[in-house]
């Protein structure tokens, strides 16, 4: 995960792939490995072939959606601060649901820096179970939207995550192997997922630990899917 703090996106890219860590790598589609260094690099390419920043990609991407409340920033270095240790669970209390309390930063982190509402998420969870379109027009391509929840550690290498519950990995989404079900829990609370089956989506959003918004998942899921069932 980068906490890098200083410079922009496409800095943080570079040094990322500058690094002299040959001895830690591993050719493409051989081994899970969960972490932000891949999102911050991607991120930065995407920054050197549009000529754009990545707050302006997010906000050309995603325009017709109509999201009022989604942005990205870098707070990991303040919250690990705030609590004088490396963990950083719970949600940093400095935030307090007020996004004029995140100091602004070019290098956001694309992991775990985004913020968001319910609101603004429903429409992006509708925008995938609509293959790629919001109410104002297209915003990803339905093969993009296909392919970030596509098993690819299972499909490539027989690779599975750390999350029992959902052992395949595809871009972003945790999957599920015996359903059409993808997820992707977030560090504070927030408990998203995807019923491809059914065809649904939910959104837990709470400023906690990672393990509430799991608890209270496991609790609401079968409720909701009970209710799509007997339809």
């Amino acid at each position: 995960m980068s906490v890098i703090p200083n410079g922009t996106l496409s800095d943080c890219a570079e040094t990322i792939c500058s690094a002299e860590d040959d001895a830690d790598r591993v050719p493409p589609d051989t081994e899970y490995r969960y972490g932000g260094g891949p999102w911050q690099l991607a991120g930065g390419v995407a920054e050197q072939v549009s000529g754009k920043s990545w707050s302006e990609l997010v906000e050309e991407t995603y325009g017709p959606c109509g999201l009022e409340d989604t942005a990205y920033g870098n707070h990991f270095l303040k919250a690990m601060a705030e609590s004088d240790s490396d963990v950083l669970t719970p949600c940093p209390t400095f935030f307090d649901g007020d996004p004029a309390n995140l100091e602004p930063t070019d290098n956001p982190n694309l992991e775990g820096g985004a913020r968001t509402t319910v609101t603004d998420y429903e429409k992006i969870l509708l925008m995938h179970l609509r293959d790629g379109a919001c109410d104002g027009g297209q915003v990803l391509s339905a093969e993009g939207v296909e392919m970030m929840r596509a098993d690819r550690i299972g499909e490539v290498y027989d690779g599975s995550s750390f999350f029992s519950e959902y052992p395949g990995y595809g871009l972003g989404w945790f999957v599920s192997r015996e359903a059409e079900v993808v997820a992707d829990p977030g560090a504070y609370g927030a408990s998203p997922w995807l019923d491809l089956d059914r065809g649904y989506g939910a959104m837990i959003l709470l400023e906690g630990h990672y393990t509430r918004g799991q608890t209270l998942r496991e609790q609401v899921q079968p409720l909701i899917d009970a209710h799509f069932d007997e339809r």
